[in-house]
């Protein structure tokens, strides 16, 4: 649900959904333009979403239909082994409070973070996002998770994963601006790179194409 502050701007709002969504009304699709349109005009924003939706360096493959959404559930895969690999005791905790970190990346990647990052700390995530990337992306839910490692490991289920990660920021209290900082200056040796996003994502289309043919069979 959204508010509008008149019905001019919600019948314009929806115009450019109709325009942008290219026939599947993705959730993350309309965060992430409820945002822009309030800092753009709208064909602004609908250059903008049609943009990113047509790059593979930013969400090309995000927004479609579920059943075309191969790149967006490649990279939650991705993803999660990123994180197994440098913490593989967290994702050992939020596999056994039935959470699974490859389906919550897909909702955290769609919507750029912005349904859990408060608004300050969206303006800075956007313009890392527009210098870097999906791989900004992933540097950021890195640093987030890193930041809540001590709530995480105590959590015992879902409910309170979630609550633990509702709000993407840290004790500092800016509204993630310093998560996004953080996200941007990783030491040398933990930052993610280029290649390995590749060597993940290879990784997940092939544990993509495995689960799918489990399911076929």
């Amino acid at each position: 649900k959204k508010e509008f502050g008149s019905e001019t701007f919600r019948r314009r709002f929806q115009n450019l959904l109709q325009l942008v969504a290219d026939g599947h009304l993705s959730d993350g699709l309309v965060v992430v333009a409820s945002f822009l349109s309030l800092v753009l005009p709208m064909v602004t924003t609908a250059r903008v979403l049609t943009a990113l939706q047509r790059d593979a360096m930013y969400l090309q493959g995000y927004w479609g239909p579920p059943a075309e959404s191969a790149a967006l559930r490649r990279d939650g895969l991705a993803f999660e082994r990123i994180v197994a690999e440098r913490h593989p005791d967290l994702v050992g905790v939020l596999e056994s409070a039935d959470v699974s970190l490859a389906f919550l990346a897909t909702q955290w990647l769609a919507s750029l973070f912005f349904h859990v990052l408060p608004s300050k700390g969206r303006f800075a995530l956007f313009d890392a996002f527009l210098e870097d990337g999906v791989l900004f992306l992933m540097r950021f839910g890195l640093a987030l998770l890193e930041s809540r490692m001590p709530l995480l490991i105590k959590a015992q289920n879902e409910a309170a994963v979630r609550e633990v990660l509702e709000r993407a920021e840290d004790d500092t209290g800016d509204g993630g601006v310093s998560l996004v900082k953080r996200a941007r200056v990783y030491a040398p040796g933990m930052a993610l790179d280029d290649e390995e996003l590749e060597h993940c994502r290879l990784w997940g289309d092939e544990a993509g194409a495995d689960a799918a043919q489990v399911v076929r069979s």
